[in-house]
């Protein structure tokens, strides 16, 4: 263990990358470069990772496919890996190097001494051989999947568009006859993928063939439609369309003449090429969606034949992530195809079936169920739709019925953010007994964290001031931080406490005031108590309600001592020079990384001894933090006893530690479980969390907080519990039973 004064550094560092590069090349078939090598083990794992590799004449990056499997050669050091990642086909000299990026953790893999490309014909047969006789996990399989496609059909591209109504890309081609000689050109569906210069794009799409005399019997004309968001600026010229049918790819490859067809001319172009296309599915569809108007500002939902009804009561968007939907909506079973949410060329289609809740909703039935005639009980949704574009002005639904029919109807104008926004989300739903993995995962967890997010760096927290009362402590052994939060009148019990104890001149006090309406009445407390007390202290005041963590991190940016002690304003020192000697079980145990005092309620009843944790099967069976032996009568012991964790509401660490850790983690939202992190934290770092059974003070438990009887408190838990849960399941799991 390192000593106390370099104990910030331990660990920082992310592993570190060990590996090389021994073959690679470009996969036409695949649509991208393939790399085979090995990594060390904390690399390795079959979830994308960024990767960009460092030719000769240029960089390709972007999100790379990974299969990793033993190499009896590596024994413990690594796993042989095949790396795939999706480019363009260019000319760009030999291969340097490559970058991994994987969460925390950034490296570069050298090239080995034998390293090699291999041609395109080769590669097929090389990871077939390396990669059939391992283990077949399902990365390794997908992997021998991709890298068996071959390429029997080429063709050129003649021009292409997109074309917003239809969200989508059209390309007009022609394809050698030895696609539609192996009976693909038949279906009218095809699995596209567009490659340009930056991006790509791919899919099911439908497709249409038609004649083309001047291929003389070579090849046939072909019509594809692609649904992509609409291009990025930069995102650059076509490179390439591959039409995939289980192994057998067509290649298809920009014509000297390629024209990139403006979007308001795009319709103009593909009608009369559709005219001369063969009858089918595939060009009726494709005729549809060419024909497709977008949205002109009015509702034309109600024109459609099949009638059915919608309505939003709020729309709330989480930067970012996603937008949320609350509404309700009536219609016959599968009358409608789609929908989706648009704004400006931006597209995100909303599945009321695996990303929203169905609630009932007999408001909506009583009164205009028999207006169309259907009655489901569950027709309100709770809708998270994910996207990252923020909606403009013009956002509107879009509804394709099962005809392939289209509509539209404007929505209302997203009128909620910050607070106000996560109360919506969060007050919306009673989760106990419910299925709260599901609800969380894919609804209610990721808009919190989104909002929560967005919230904190809407107003940053440098905007502060700061209130200096007497002279402190020039250069403090601890530093006391107390936020203040609805009861400030506890900082004035607070300070007469720590004056009649004596709380020693090596000790720094600062509160922080999180709760900006009550500004006024704080500094005239604070001069008050100052000039009763005596006790020299500091009162930083933040310009909006942030929450525990950010609160006390922004204390801790400001703090000056070797050491840090947490405290909520509703705790109160029994014991006599209590920052001393809590700071002394640092001092003595450098393995101890936070330790906290015995705290009791006013009966003299434990409050706190420290914390296990119990999965609660009214809330998805997650872990819970529970205090041991709440209540009970304090047990004849004395000394360090080690537990899993200790709360938040008193506990002391190194400075340096707790800064090296960013201090609370702010992914919790305004409070809850920032203390068990902490402590795990700790833990994966080799370090213990203890309550010292020496140091007494009361707590009168979250009495220092404001009522938490409004409904979307209590979910805000949850939100907080799912982010723990998600984080520290396995390591919970691994503790010791109380």
């Amino acid at each position: 263990m390192a000593p106390n004064d370099s104990i910030a550094a331990e660990t920082i560092l992310p592993p570190k990358l060990e590996g090389f590069v021994e073959r690679y090349g470009m996969h036409t078939a695949a649509g991208g470069w393939v790399f085979w090598g090995w990594l060390s083990s904390a690399w390795i794992d079959d979830i994308g990772q960024t990767l960009t590799a460092a030719f000769e004449r240029g960089n390709m990056s972007g999100t790379a496919a990974i299969a990793h499997y033993p190499r009896r050669d590596l024994q413990d050091r690594g796993f042989g890996v095949c790396l795939f990642l999706p480019a363009p086909q260019r000319r760009l000299g030999k291969l340097l190097r490559i970058e991994l990026q994987y969460k925390n953790m950034m490296g570069a893999i050298a090239l080995s001494g034998g390293v090699r490309e291999l041609p395109d014909a080769a590669l097929a047969n090389h990871a077939e051989a390396l990669l059939k006789p391992v283990p077949q996990t399902p990365a390794v399989t997908a992997m021998r999947a991709l890298l068996e496609r071959r390429v029997i059909a080429s063709g050129f591209i003649d021009y292409y568009g997109y074309h917003a109504a239809s969200y989508g890309w059209f390309i007009c081609a022609w394809v050698s006859d030895s696609w539609t000689a192996e009976g693909h050109g038949q279906n009218c569906l095809a699995d596209v993928a567009a490659q340009f210069e930056i991006g790509a794009a791919a899919g099911a799409g439908p497709v249409a063939l038609f004649d083309r005399e001047d291929l003389r019997g070579k090849g046939m004309g072909i019509v594809l439609h692609i649904a992509a968001p609409a291009p990025a600026a930069g995102q650059g010229e076509l490179q390439s369309i591959q039409l995939r049918a289980g192994p057998d790819v067509a290649d298809l490859r920009p014509a000297n003449t390629i024209t990139l067809i403006a979007p308001e001319a795009i319709t103009d172009h593909i009608l009369p090429t559709l005219q001369r296309a063969h009858a089918s599915p595939g060009r009726d569809a494709l005729c549809n969606l060419a024909r497709r108007r977008g949205f002109e500002g009015h509702d034309t939902i109600g024109r459609f034949a099949d009638k059915f009804l919608i309505d939003f009561d709020d729309i709330v968007v989480c930067p970012g992530d996603s937008v949320m939907l609350f509404g309700w909506l009536l219609a016959r079973p599968g009358a409608l195809r789609a929908l989706r949410i648009r704004s400006g060329t931006h597209a995100a289609t909303v599945d009321l079936d695996g990303g929203a809740l169905r609630i009932p909703r007999p408001d909506v039935i009583a009164s205009v169920g028999a207006e169309c005639g259907y009655d489901h009980p569950l027709c309100g949704f709770i809708a998270r739709v994910p996207t990252d574009f923020r909606p403009g002005p013009d956002l509107h639904l879009e509804a394709e019925t099962a005809d392939g029919d289209v509509g539209y109807r404007k929505l209302p104008t997203p009128r909620l953010s910050g607070l106000p926004a996560l109360k919506r989300i969060l007050g919306a739903m009673d989760h106990q007994y419910a299925d709260i993995d599901v609800r969380f995962d894919r609804i209610f967890g990721p808009a919190t964290r989104s909002l929560n997010a967005a919230r904190l760096a809407a107003a940053p927290l440098p905007a502060a001031e700061t209130h200096v009362l007497g002279e402190p402590a020039a250069d403090p052994l601890v530093s006391v931080i107390v936020p203040l939060f609805g009861r400030i009148d506890f900082m004035e019990v607070q300070l007469a406490l720590f004056s009649a104890h004596g709380i020693g001149g090596d000790v720094e006090i600062l509160y922080v005031l999180d709760d900006p309406p009550r500004r006024h009445e704080a500094l005239m407390l604070a001069d008050s108590a100052y000039a009763r007390f005596g006790l020299p202290f500091r009162l930083l005041t933040l310009s909006q309600n942030f929450g525990f963590a950010p609160a006390n991190n922004f204390a801790l940016r400001a703090a000056a001592g070797k050491f840090v002690c947490f405290m909520n304003s509703d705790v109160f020192p029994i014991t006599p020079d209590w920052p001393q000697a809590l700071a002394a079980r640092l001092e003595a145990d450098p393995a101890l990384g936070v330790v906290g005092p015995l705290l009791l309620f006013e009966d003299g009843s434990v409050q706190h001894q420290g914390m296990y944790f119990r999965r609660r099967p009214m809330f998805g069976n997650w872990h819970f933090p529970q205090h041991e032996n709440k209540g009970w009568r304090v047990a004849e012991a004395a000394g360090l006893a080690r537990k899993p964790a200790i709360t938040g509401a008193c506990m002391m660490l190194r400075r340096e530690l707790a800064l090296a850790i960013g201090g609370f983690d702010e992914a919790y939202v305004i409070g809850d479980f920032e203390d068990t992190d902490l402590c795990l934290k700790l833990r994966r770092r080799g370090l213990a969390a203890a309550v010292d059974l020496d140091v007494r003070m009361h707590h009168l438990e979250r009495k220092s907080q404001a009522s938490s009887a409004e409904h979307w408190r209590t979910n805000l838990t949850l939100a907080n519990a799912w982010t723990h849960e998600r984080r520290w399941a396995s390591d919970i799991d691994n503790l010791e039973a109380p």
